[in-house]
């Protein structure tokens, strides 16, 4: 990293910013994996929606055709 940051002893993956004070990261890797696991999760969730809203459309036609089939019984 530039001249604002201070390496951290025995970890070469830490630094700390000379102007703020906060130790920051400097594994990219495992930033990576967790933009990744952030968009898993939103994926799930939106599938879970998805799944949601089929299972209230197939109800809404079932509610439909039994419906239809008593109309047509009488």
């Amino acid at each position: 990293m530039s001249s604002g940051f201070l390496n951290i002893e025995g970890r070469k993956d830490l630094v700390r910013d000379l102007k703020s004070g906060a130790v920051l990261s400097q594994n990219k890797e495992a930033l990576l994996a967790y933009k990744q696991k952030g968009e898993d999760k939103d994926q799930i969730r939106k599938l879970q929606e998805q799944q949601n809203s089929l299972q209230h459309e197939m109800s809404e036609i079932k509610s439909m055709l039994q419906t239809l089939l008593t109309r047509g019984n009488n």
